[in-house]
């Protein structure tokens, strides 16, 4: 750029709109298994906990199974596809 001149950059992305099929809804939870998967970040563990006891509170859950991401920046598609195999439902949990 020549002297004088300001680049002006824009810092806006750009949405993407994608179609996406809803997971049919469970009717109850009551028998099902729960999967919880933690990123790993920090307090992830106690709000998936919270949550797994709250939800067992309430219903007679047949089991819970939990996964941990190696890594925050590791996507989760992969374990989430194992995940779906074993478990009924899954929350996948964040934190921070």
């Amino acid at each position: 750029m020549g002297q004088g001149v300001i680049a002006v950059l824009d810092p806006t992305g750009r949405a993407v709109s994608r179609d996406f099929r809803r997971a049919p809804r469970l009717v109850d939870l009551n028998g099902k298994v729960l999967g919880l998967l933690w990123n790993g970040k920090p307090n992830g563990d106690i709000l998936l906990r919270r949550i797994q006891e709250s939800l067992a509170g309430r219903f007679n859950l047949s089991g819970v199974i939990w996964r941990k991401k190696p890594a925050v920046d590791v996507p989760a598609k992969e374990i989430l596809e194992e995940l779906a195999l074993e478990a009924d439902f899954i929350i996948n949990g964040q934190g921070d």
